[in-house]
Formats: structure tokens, C-alpha cells, sequence
């Protein structure tokens, strides 16, 4: 929807210019290239900002804390920034259910200890 309106825009403000620069082949020349370039640049930097915005992120998540990954506050699309990038986040994944493990295996024990002193108890 911001890609076509943005299209839109820059057609509503080069059609005129077009017209009037008809009669001069250079100008009218300069007007439909900018006309061009507007129109593509402003689709690519709608598709790739948010891209870059994710990967920015994305590097500063992986630089505080390069034991677990949290992608819960990152927004966006998905970008693939090296192709075993995939096999690292797995790998940081794995250790991170490990910890989980871990720190559950210990909250189970307290809890074992807490319910045999009660049952002592009664």
C-alpha cells in the first residue's frame, strides 16, 4: 500500500512536469529519468530499510548476549545473513534448552524438598 502510494505521488508530481517539458527534448529527457529513479528507488528502499533495520537488531541482540538468542522484540522480515546462520542459531538454541533443562531440573528439586518437609510435617 506505501509502495503504490508512493508511485502515485511521484506520477501525480511528474505527469505535469512532463507535459510542460514536451517541447524540450533534453528536459524532457531529465524528467522521465528522474521520474524513473524516483519511482524505483523509493520500491527498493521499501523493501530493503526494514531489512536493514532487522539485521541492525539483529547484531546488537547477538552482541549483549551471544549465549541465547531473543527475537521476541525484533519485528520485520527475516534476513539470512550467512548461509550456516541457520546452524549457529540452532546451535545457540540447543545450549539454551540445555540451561533450561538445567535451572527446571533444580526448581524440581526445591520443590521436592519444600513438599517432603511439609509432608514430614503432617
Amino acid at each position: 500500500a506505501i509502495i503504490n502510494a508512493s508511485i502515485l505521488q511521484a506520477g501525480i508530481i511528474g505527469g505535469p512536469l512532463l507535459i510542460i517539458t514536451r517541447d524540450n527534448p533534453a528536459a524532457f529527457v531529465l524528467v522521465t529519468v528522474g521520474e524513473i529513479f524516483v519511482i524505483c528507488m523509493s520500491i527498493l528502499l521499501l523493501i530493503f530499510i526494514p531489512k536493514m533495520k532487522y539485521l541492525k537488531k539483529w547484531k546488537k541482540t547477538k552482541r549483549s548476549s551471544p549465549r541465547s538468542i531473543s527475537l521476541s522484540g525484533i519485528e520485520g522480515i527475516k534476513v539470512l545473513n550467512h548461509p550456516k546462520g541457520d546452524e549457529l542459531e540452532l546451535k545457540l538454541l540447543r545450549s539454551e534448552v540445555g540451561r533450561l533443562k538445567r535451572v527446571l531440573s533444580e526448581k524440581n528439586a526445591s520443590m521436592d524438598e519444600i513438599t517432603g518437609v511439609r509432608e514430614s510435617l503432617i
